[in-house]
């Protein structure tokens, strides 16, 4: 295994960790957080030139700011329409892994109220068209339980 691959790895194995100690203490971990803001924002820009390759490290690193978007709301307020942005112009040649990676962490954002539900609506009827069937059941799931919470209030 190179070096780049086994710092990568390490790096990797500590987003969980790192992920826990942004959530309990986000004051002391802004910088922290800015550093993988800058990292997701290379990745971001990789994915977008070759948006039908899978990356693993992008999906993780996409799922751990989805985690800590609520700890950091003023720094992570573009967290979601980045997201949108990209299932929006890519979906149709995305990898399948990618697209579901990308929905389960706008996901996870509405469920944690970071952006009104109007926002993913668009990109998630699009959604509908793709072939993935446990795609298009979590999306209708999602929505339906978002309407209905939206409800409740």
């Amino acid at each position: 295994m190179a070096p780049d691959e086994e710092k990568e790895k390490e790096r990797i194995m500590s987003l969980p960790q790192l992920q826990n100690f942004m959530k309990r203490d986000p004051e002391a971990y802004g910088p922290e957080f800015d550093q993988q803001w800058s990292h997701f924002d290379s990745q971001m820009e990789m994915f977008k030139l070759k948006p039908q390759k899978p990356s693993s490290s992008f999906g993780e690193q996409v799922m751990f700011l989805a985690h800590v978007a609520p700890s950091f709301p003023e720094k992570a307020k573009a967290l979601p329409d980045l997201l949108i942005g990209a299932l929006s112009d890519h979906f149709e040649v995305m990898h399948s892994s990618m697209r579901s990676t990308l929905v389960q962490a706008l996901i996870l954002l509405r469920n944690r109220d970071q952006f009104p539900c109007a926002k993913t609506l668009p990109v998630y009827f699009k959604l509908f068209r793709s072939q993935d069937k446990a795609l298009r059941k979590s999306i209708f799931n999602h929505i339906v339980r978002d309407i209905a919470h939206m409800n409740q209030k």
